[in-house]
Order: C-alpha cells, then structure tokens, then sequence
C-alpha cells in the first residue's frame, strides 16, 4: 500500500490517494496507526475520485471504525486531490459521509498549503440543561450553562468547567446518550483566542481535531451570546482559525506532507 503521511496542527493520518477500495482499510488503520509498531497516525483516510465531488474522502479511525468527516482531514484532501488527482483550479469539493465540503487551497510550498474549508452549518444536538442532567446522573456536576453538544458532521461534546479532558471522556463514556457516539473537548479562554484539548472517538486524544475545533469555537460563541465572528483556537498540536459567518463555520490552518512511503 503506497501512502503519503500528513499532518495539520498535529493531526496527522496515513494517506492513500487514488482508491484502492478493495483494501480492509479498517483492518489497516488498527495495524499502521500504531505509532511504535506501525507507520504512525490518528488513522488512515482514503481520497480518490467521485461522481459527485472533485474527490471522496472515507476516514477510519485508529481503532479502526469509520467516522463521518473530519475538519483537518477534508482539508488535506483537498489539497492532495489538487496535487495528485489532477484536480483544476484552487476550490476544491471533497464528498464525505457527512456531505461535499468545499475548500480554497493557497499553495505555500511544494509539499505544503493553507487551506480554508467551508466546513458546515454547526449545531446543538442536546441542550446544557440535558447534557448536565445526564453528567450529574453518572457522578460528575457541570453547570449547564458550561457543557455543550454540537453537530458539526461529527458529534462534539464540549465543556468549559475546568475538568480534564480524560475526565470528561471518562464520564461521556457512562451515558448511553453519548456512549461511543461523540468526541469530548475542554476548552477555556485565553489571550488571544481559546484553548482546547480532544479526545476523539475511535482515535482518543489526539493533537488536533478540526471539527471539534470549529465546536468549540460555536460553544464559545453561543456562551458568550454572540452570533458568530473569529477565533483562534489553540490546540496541543498547534493553531486553527475559525469564523462562523451567516449560520456556516469556515475553517483555516496550514497543511502539511510529512513524508511518503509503501508498506511492505
């Protein structure tokens, strides 16, 4: 399997660019991802061409399971099917489980790009006042005007209490209404933007997540009573930039090729 390793703000997956669709990818993630024993990587996403898009993406998490979309997935997709599926021009559609993502990739060097991707149209899946109730029924007490549940094409639990983000995991993984189903962020306010921590269903915590960048931005918004507007939100693995403008969120940061190689 010939792969290309990317990374964007530290999350970085195995890429295999042109379909090889008759690959058990799930199996695939399980063996490569593993970072001492593998190639290294938060799971493989496959990008070839579509009927529908400029390219399709299928992610599949480093316990193998397939997610729905992923913010700094689609976002180096684009950019690969720019540069290896002979795709024309600098807007880019990515089709994914989740719906076609469009994205404008500025060329920054020959094995790097910024890209902005129009992610979705982010909103509550459960309410603070639903979310604290079920916390505090598994043992944990967060205020509901502190917790938040946001579909961005993943689902996003995320919380400004001050808990950890492996507490947090650790007590979304006791309710059925969440068990397995969403990624958990922590986010708090800092100069300058907010800082957020992941953990990524199918994957754990990771150094970055793009769609659950863009729900903590949403959640710090809707916290702060504002429509929208922009933000830098600072992850472990680095910066990304979100606006949430007219109901959608767009989503910016640099990608990057880390290397290319061929398992044997």
């Amino acid at each position: 399997m010939k792969f290309i390793k990317m990374q964007a703000a530290g999350n970085d997956y195995i890429y295999v660019v042109g379909g090889e669709e008759k690959e058990d990818y799930p199996a695939l993630s399980q063996k490569y991802s593993d970072r001492r024993f593998g190639i290294g990587g938060d799971g493989i996403i496959t990008v070839s061409p579509s009927t529908v898009a400029d390219a399709k993406m299928r992610i599949f998490n480093a316990d193998g399971s397939e997610g729905l979309t992923c913010g700094n997935g689609v976002r180096c997709a684009a950019y690969l099917a720019q540069k290896y599926l002979g795709v024309k021009g600098d807007k880019i559609s990515v089709n994914t489980l989740s719906g076609t993502t469009y994205s404008v990739v500025e060329t920054l060097s020959p094995s790097s790009a910024f890209v902005t991707a129009d992610f979705c149209s982010p909103h509550p899946f459960a309410s603070g006042e639903i979310l604290a109730a079920e916390y505090l029924k598994a043992g944990l007490y967060i205020d509901k005007r502190d917790i938040f549940g946001i579909n961005t094409g993943n689902l996003h639990v995320v919380c400004f209490s001050g808990i950890s983000v492996d507490e947090l995991r650790d007590f979304t993984e006791k309710i059925p209404l969440l068990q397995g189903k969403v990624n958990a962020e922590t986010v708090r306010e800092t100069d300058g933007g907010i800082l957020a921590e992941v953990s990524e269903r199918g994957s754990g915590k990771t150094l970055s997540c793009g769609s659950g960048a863009v729900a903590s931005a949403y959640s710090y918004f809707l916290r702060s009573g504002d429509a929208g507007g922009e933000v830098a939100v600072f992850m472990p693995g680095g910066e990304l930039g979100v606006k949430i403008s007219g109901g959608r969120a767009f989503l910016s940061g640099t990608v990057q090729e880390v290397f290319k190689g061929e398992t044997v």
